[in-house]
């Protein structure tokens, strides 16, 4: 074996290590994640966010308040039990300008709460009795369930400084009965050059769409499925149409005033903006 072939092979041995280590560890710390979110649900306990599940973009930002969620249920019948205790955390990772973060009108970039649950009593037979106002006591003589029902919490954040475009990163993190982080980023953009239409740009798989209207629209917008296939759950959707093999090709939503929506997709060939059709 001569010494470029040596070199060869060394090289693609310490190559195949970074990767092994780099992709390895991030795939051990996902399925380690998954085992403890699948822990917490065993123990009934619940810690979600609808807006904190993805990047929120908004192109239009008019430099008010950015608002976001947190819930203690998995579905409209199956909630957490006990009080969770939260705390905030609000980070600027780029911005334009030198500014600050400050959660739920404090003068901090962090914000400790609880949210509190809730328990009603329910009725899952077909006798048609209102059961809304029974206490636990007479719930339960009467022969129905009284359980925990879904809560939740609308928080948040303001960017203080003459700020046009900034990321931000929002993390809360469950600190009892059990510990669970969820996080998010905010890409804000302020573009008042645009008012009155729904614009969309179409770049690195992620559509994103941009109401500058003052009130809400609903929209619909297609594309050939042949090309694009949509990541997302169709319940985001006010309706939905698909092809003949059953893949979604348009989409029709409401888009509330003055802000951005965006959906991921997978590519089978490649495509621009101009591939989306709008109606509004």
């Amino acid at each position: 074996m001569n010494k470029s072939t040596k070199y060869l092979i060394l090289s693609v041995l310490i190559l195949g290590g970074i990767l092994l280590f780099t992709y390895g560890f991030s795939f051990a710390r996902y399925v380690s994640s998954s085992i403890w979110n699948h822990y917490l649900q065993a123990k009934g306990f619940y810690f979600t966010s609808d807006t904190l599940s993805k990047d929120v973009i908004n192109n239009i930002w008019d430099g008010n308040s950015i608002h976001f969620d947190i819930k203690n249920n998995l579905n409209d019948l199956v909630a957490t039990e006990q009080d969770i205790k939260y705390q905030v955390t609000c980070n600027i990772i780029e911005s334009d300008v030198a500014s600050q973060c400050y959660v739920n009108g404090t003068n901090s970039n962090t914000y400790i709460g609880t949210l509190s649950s809730d328990y009603s009593c329910i009725n899952e037979t077909s006798d048609g009795v209102d059961v809304s106002n029974f206490d636990k006591t007479t719930c339960e003589i009467e022969g129905y369930r009284y359980i925990a029902v879904p809560t939740s919490k609308e928080l948040y954040f303001d960017i203080i400084g003459d700020v046009n475009d900034a990321k931000v990163n929002i993390t809360v993190e469950s600190t009892s009965p059990y510990s669970k982080t969820i996080s998010g980023d905010f890409i804000l953009h302020k573009d008042q050059s645009q008012v009155g239409d729904i614009q969309l740009q179409y770049q690195d798989n992620l559509l994103i769409i941009t109401n500058s209207y003052d009130l809400d629209k609903e929209i619909t917008i297609s594309w050939d499925s042949s090309k694009l296939r949509i990541m997302e759950e169709t319940n985001s959707f006010t309706s939905y149409q698909t092809d003949s093999e059953g893949y979604i090709n348009e989409i029709t939503l409401t888009i509330t005033k003055k802000n951005s929506l965006s959906y991921r997709f997978y590519e089978i060939s490649e495509v621009n903006t101009n591939d989306f059709s709008l109606v509004e």
